[in-house]
C-alpha cells in the first residue's frame, strides 16, 4: 500500500524490480492504495518509488528485498509519500557562504538519517559528503563544506552549484530519500590560521649543589 498523509495514494506509479536482472514491471496503485503485479518469474524483488518534480513527496523510496516463488508473492510493508519537506532551507537554488546549516522537516518512518551533498541529481550523481547517522527527529545539519567521499576531491567545496538531501532507512519499510535540492556556494570556505605553538622550554642547566652538579 501507499499512503499520502496517511490515507490511501490513487494513482501512484511504482516499479516492482527483479533484484538480479533489474527488469521491472510498472504498475500503479488503485483507489485503495493498493499495487499489485502478477506473472513474475521466480527470484528476489523490491518496490522503487521514483519522483524528480513534486515538492510535497518524497524523492524516492525502495523497499527492502523480498523472494517470489511460483507458490507464494511477497508482501510489503506501506510506505508514506507526503513529506512537507523540500519546504526547506536554504530554498532551491540559494547562495549560501559555508558553513551553513539546512533545514528540513523529519520523515515519519525514518529510524535513522543521513545527511547529504550531491554534484548533480538522478541515478548519475555521486556524494561529496554522507554525514554519520542521525537520530530520526533531528531535521538540521550545520556543513562546513568538507569532501569526505572517496575520489571527490580533497579539502572543501569549490564556489559553485550543488545538491543536497536526506537519505533515510526506516527498517522493514525500506529506505528513501526527499526530494534533492540546489544551492550555491557563494565562496570558498577558508579556516582561520590556527595561532603558532608557544616556544618550546628548555629545561634549566644543573646549577652546582643540585642533583647531578656533585
Amino acid at each position: 500500500m501507499v499512503l499520502l498523509r496517511g490515507e490511501p495514494a490513487s494513482g501512484i506509479t511504482v516499479s516492482v524490480v527483479n533484484n538480479k536482472t533489474f527488469q521491472n514491471v510498472l504498475v500503479q496503485t488503485d483507489a485503495q492504495g493498493l499495487y499489485r503485479a502478477t506473472g513474475l518469474t521466480e527470484g528476489e524483488y523490491f518496490v522503487h518509488y521514483y519522483n524528480d518534480r513534486d515538492n510535497f513527496k518524497v524523492g524516492y523510496w525502495k523497499t527492502l528485498v523480498r523472494p517470489v516463488t511460483e507458490a507464494y508473492g511477497a508482501r510489503f510493508p506501506a510506505f508514506e509519500l507526503y513529506l512537507i519537506g523540500m519546504q526547506n532551507l536554504p530554498g532551491m537554488g540559494e547562495s549560501v557562504t559555508l558553513p551553513a546549516r539546512f533545514d528540513w522537516e523529519p520523515y515519519p518512518l525514518a529510524l535513522r538519517t543521513r545527511f547529504r551533498i550531491h554534484n548533480r541529481g538522478g541515478p548519475s550523481g555521486k556524494p561529496f559528503y554522507v554525514s554519520n547517522w542521525l537520530g530520526p527527529t533531528v531535521k538540521s545539519f550545520t556543513y562546513d563544506g568538507s569532501i569526505n567521499q572517496k575520489d571527490m576531491g580533497e579539502g572543501k567545496l569549490s564556489p559553485g552549484r550543488y545538491l543536497w538531501g536526506v537519505y533515510w532507512d526506516a527498517g522493514q519499510a525500506g529506505e528513501g530519500g526527499n526530494l534533492y535540492q540546489d544551492f550555491l556556494v557563494r565562496e570558498r570556505l577558508e579556516l582561520p590560521a590556527e595561532p603558532p605553538l608557544p616556544p618550546e622550554e628548555k629545561p634549566p642547566a644543573d646549577l652546582p649543589g643540585e642533583l647531578g652538579g656533585r
